[in-house]
């Protein structure tokens, strides 16, 4: 099994005795195969919320700036985030769904 993405001899973890992969990211634009069908289209994905494992890195950055001229606190927050699948079977993605504008 390929580990998680780190320094030579990283070691994937493991949760539960199930080792931790990496998830692919979605595409972020789509085009629709619909024939006359023009605008935005995207995928719906269908399942139970306990089928979805979230995992929150606990090593968080937080960084304040403070603009003097607008008087505000600007906050920026870095941290690592992981979804995985459990079922894959009980998983449906209903694919090139029109966007309304």
């Amino acid at each position: 099994m390929a580990p998680l993405g780190g320094p030579a001899g990283y070691v994937a973890p493991f949760a539960f005795g199930i080792p931790i992969v990496e998830v692919p990211l979605l595409k972020e634009t789509q085009t629709g195969t619909h024939t006359g069908a023009s605008g935005d289209h995207g995928d719906i994905h269908l399942s139970f919320p306990n089928n979805v494992v979230i995992g929150i890195k606990r090593d968080v950055t937080v960084y304040r700036f403070f603009w003097p001229r607008k008087d505000s606190v600007e906050y920026t927050l870095y941290t690592r985030v992981g979804v995985q699948i459990e079922q894959a079977d009980a998983w449906v993605v209903v694919k090139n769904v029109k966007v309304a504008s």
